[in-house]
Formats: C-alpha cells, structure tokens, sequence
C-alpha cells in the first residue's frame, strides 16, 4: 500500500483487475507489467488484534515512545472492503480502539506518530458495526 495527500492506495493489474498485495513488478495473477495504483476506499474489517498492556514492567521500554502510556495501544489486520483478501497492519485508534474487536468496522487513514505517517484505523464504537 501507498499514501499519498489522497488516501491510500494498492496496486492492482489493468489487464485482469488483479490485486498485487504487496506491490510487485507483474501481475502475480496474469503475469502483465500493466499495473497501476488503485484508491482502496476508506471502510474495513478487522480481522485481527494484538493489544499490548500499559501494565507491564517492560512495557515502557518496548512500546514507541509515541504510544507510552497506562493504557496501552492496540494494532491490528485490516482486511479492504472494496478489495477482499487484501489485508494489512494499522494501528487502531479512536475510543476503544484497546478493546478492538475482531469482526468490528473501521475507517482506514493516516496518522502522524513521531515524525513518520502510519496506517491507521478508526474503530467503530463498540457494538456499532462488530460481529
């Protein structure tokens, strides 16, 4: 995936509308060079959770300076809505995102932590679009 000041992007095949997750130099499906990238749309599930807890002796000294705190911090996979099977790393933000729930709804965007852009995704609260 790519960002630019539009939003993300995946790179997909003009000859057969394959998707090449991660980005390759022929199409993995068809084998064409033709590729192109492709706006991915801002919904997705999540399909997986890692929480890391604030309560942990060493948690201070392993966590991102930028993500230290009693709370803790939650990443997950995040699998397209508009492209399925494609799925990818983000660090989930908003309210619960500690408590992300696998099967829950998210918006995909960006966020600065420290002086790098990151994917991340915005949980839906909870109850609201998780299975």
């Amino acid at each position: 995936m790519a960002a630019d000041g539009a939003g993300w992007h995946v790179q997909g095949c003009r000859a057969c509308a394959g998707v090449c997750f991660p980005p390759r130099l022929r199409c993995p499906h068809c084998g064409s060079a033709d590729l192109a990238w492709a706006p991915t749309g801002t919904a997705g599930t999540v399909v997986g959770v890692v929480r890391v807890s604030g309560d942990n002796d060493n948690f201070r000294h392993r966590a991102p300076r930028h993500l230290r705190g009693p709370q803790g911090y939650a990443t997950g996979i995040v699998e397209l809505e508009h492209w399925p099977g494609v799925r990818f790393p983000v660090l989930l933000v908003g309210e619960d995102a500690v408590a992300g729930v696998v099967g829950g709804s998210v918006v995909i965007g960006t966020a600065r932590v420290g002086e790098r852009l990151v994917p991340v995704a915005r949980c839906a609260p909870l109850g609201v679009g998780s299975s």
